[in-house]
Formats: structure tokens, C-alpha cells, sequence
């Protein structure tokens, strides 16, 4: 997958070598309503709020710039994150049995099932013998048939990670890598900020929870935005929706983007980011089983190709923008990314800057 690859609709900004040179001399009149003043000025604020439904991995991004540009996380933040990579370990087992036994698989032992049953994630006794019972857990036939065979669940993934991190889990000297931070996954509630400098401005990045209960905090932090952001996991195709029947987790996030970006704060008047997000994902799957698409989304054609699959889902969003209405195509860019990936996070938010400050100057005639 080509990560770069996106869809810029619109002016030839990104290729012009001193369109930028010019837009950042004038991002401070643009932002902050004035120039030529002496006096010290702050550093231009840019709010960019982050949305998508759980799971999609707007809070993997944010997680990427306090890497990039705050120099990581504190050791208070990186035992939080710890104590998260063992809770995926059981909250991907839970949630892997559930699917093995709608298959009607069972556990080969009664004893590690009711284990699995009883087990708290969020306050187990950690400790070599929990370790040894979610192992077991992990390779009884039911749960590797749920894996191999099923679609994708819920914590899978991290659970997949966490548990080749097993014995540095047990090490009470331990600390995790930005690679296990990346890879630990907690739902996100409430408002988080991030904030951060780079190239002069100050960034806040606002994350919101993507479940039903924290979407409807989204109208009240759309205003005063200069930018969306808007992540959607591509690989969750043909994964059943927990909030609607008979729609699958994409199918209720291409519901949602149509509301979001027609909303009253943003449609017209802030620039909008699309993550394809979890690519590399997507390309797995095709691979072991491209029928699976062909299936939840009838009209593709594209087979095993991911970049195919990449240009469809492209597609399938962009054609939610509404005619007639005061959205246009030219507010919108596009990405298809990994955002484990930090090198490709580094150059992705490169771009988003500069297409959010471009967006601001189109919008004050200084384009």
C-alpha cells in the first residue's frame, strides 16, 4: 500500500516547493488576525478534533504526536498502559469465545472456561499462573478456530500483540515501548486533549470516545475547529455493528461521516481529514479471503487488490458529501495509513498541517 497515496482534490499545493515558504508567513495573520506587531505573540493555536467510531484508531494517532513531538509518556502513563496490554489479553479472549461459541466451539477444559468466565480484565491477579491459564486459553482449538475462521472481534488484535508480550507483562521492572503503547488499546471516554508545538504552532488534538454514549458530546466541540479528522478502520468491512442490525461496523461509520461533515460547525467552514485507516489490515485479509468483501459490499469488484479495495472505500465516502450543499470536494483530503506506523504518522501529519492551514487561507482570500 502506497501510504502516502491520497486523494487531493483541488490545488496542486502539496507539489509547488514555495507554496509553502509563503503559507507559513502568513499563517500567524491568517489565525490570530493580525500582522506586523512588534509585541511577542503566543503561538497560533490550531484545534484539529479527532472522530470515528470506537476502535478505528483516532486515539493510536494521537498516542503517535505525543511520540513524535512531546518525547513520549511518564511513568505513571506507561504503568497505565501496562496494566491495559493485560486487560486486552482477556478482553480479546472474552470476546473470542463469545464468537467460537456461537459456533457452537466449546473449551476442551471447564476448568479454564470458567476461569475465562469469572476473570475481571480490569482487576485480575496478575501473576504467573494467570498467565499460564490465558496461554492455554489461547491455544485451545475453539479460540484459534474464532481467530482463523471468524470474522474479526473485538480486542483480537491487541490481544494477538499482548500475548507474545507475556513474560515482559510479569516483570515488575518492566516498562512498555512506544510499540507496546501503540498497541494497547483502551476506550476512550470523556475529552481527552493533546496538545503539542510544531513549526511554530501550538496543536490541540481533541478526542472524543467513538461509542453511541460519547458521539453525542460531538456537536459541542465542533465549534471553533480548524480541522476534522475523521478515521474509519477499513478492515472492519464485514464486522457486525453492536449499535445497529443487520449493518457492519464500516457500513454505521459511512452513516456517520455523512452526518459529521454536513454538520451546521463544519461543512464550509473547517478543512476535513479521511483516514483509510488499518491498511495493512485490509490487505491481510483480502489475502487469506477476498470473497469476504465481495460479500458485505456487493458492488465491489476489485478481488485481492487492496489498492482497489483502498480506491472503493474512497469512493463510498466521498459519495456521501451531498449535493448542492455547502460542502465541497476541495475541503477534503485524504489518507490511507496504518497508524501503528510512526514514520508514516510523522509524514501523514505533515501533510494534514499544511492542507488545514491552507484551508484557512483559502477561506480568509489569501489563496
Amino acid at each position: 500500500v502506497n501510504s502516502m497515496e491520497g486523494v487531493h482534490f483541488g490545488m496542486n499545493y502539496f507539489h509547488v516547493s514555495n507554496s509553502r515558504f509563503f503559507l507559513h508567513s502568513f499563517v500567524s495573520f491568517v489565525i490570530m488576525g493580525c500582522a506586523g506587531s512588534s509585541e511577542p505573540k503566543q503561538a497560533p493555536q490550531l484545534k484539529l478534533l479527532l472522530q470515528g467510531t470506537g476502535g478505528c484508531g483516532k486515539s493510536t494517532f494521537a498516542k503517535q504526536m505525543r511520540i513524535i513531538h512531546s518525547g513520549g509518556f511518564s511513568g505513571e502513563e506507561l504503568l497505565y498502559f501496562k496494566n491495559t496490554l493485560v486487560a486486552n489479553i482477556f478482553l480479546g479472549l472474552k470476546s473470542l469465545l463469545a464468537a467460537a461459541q456461537e459456533a457452537d466451539k466449546a473449551l476442551e477444559s471447564d476448568k479454564l472456561l470458567k476461569f475465562i468466565e469469572d476473570v475481571n480484565p480490569y482487576s485480575i491477579d496478575w501473576n504467573k499462573d494467570a498467565a499460564d491459564k490465558a496461554k492455554a486459553i489461547y491455544e485451545d482449538p475453539a479460540i484459534t478456530y474464532a481467530l482463523e475462521e471468524l470474522p474479526k472481534s473485538e480486542f483480537a488484535e491487541s490481544l494477538e500483540y499482548a500475548i507474545t508480550r507475556m513474560d515482559s507483562l510479569l516483570d515488575p521492572s518492566w516498562s512498555p515501548t512506544n510499540d507496546d503503547v501503540l498497541h494497547a488499546r483502551g476506550r476512550t471516554t470523556g475529552v481527552l486533549e493533546t496538545r503539542f508545538k510544531s513549526d511554530k504552532y501550538e496543536w490541540v488534538l481533541i478526542d472524543v470516545g467513538g461509542q453511541t454514549v460519547e458521539r453525542r458530546k460531538w456537536t459541542n466541540l465542533q465549534q471553533g475547529l480548524h480541522g476534522l479528522l475523521y478515521f474509519t478502520a477499513v478492515d472492519e468491512y464485514d464486522i457486525p455493528s453492536e449499535e445497529v442490525d443487520e449493518l457492519t461496523k464500516l457500513q454505521v461509520s459511512l452513516n456517520i461521516w455523512e452526518e459529521v461533515i454536513h454538520g451546521e460547525a463544519i461543512a464550509g467552514h473547517v478543512a476535513i481529514i479521511l483516514f483509510l485507516n488499518k491498511a495493512d489490515l485490509l490487505e491481510k485479509r483480502l489475502k487469506k479471503n477476498a470473497k469476504s468483501l465481495k460479500k458485505a459490499f456487493k458492488d465491489y469488484t476489485g478481488g485481492k487488490d487492496v489498492d482497489k479495495a483502498l480506491e472503493y472505500f474512497k469512493t463510498q465516502f466521498m459519495s456521501r458529501i451531498r449535493p448542492g450543499g455547502a460542502l465541497n470536494s476541495n475541503q477534503i483530503y485524504v489518507h490511507s495509513t496504518c497508524a501503528l506506523d510512526t514514520n508514516q504518522m510523522g509524514l501523514v501529519f505533515n501533510s494534514v498541517r499544511d492542507f488545514v492551514v491552507q484551508q484557512r487561507m483559502m477561506k480568509a482570500n489569501l489563496l
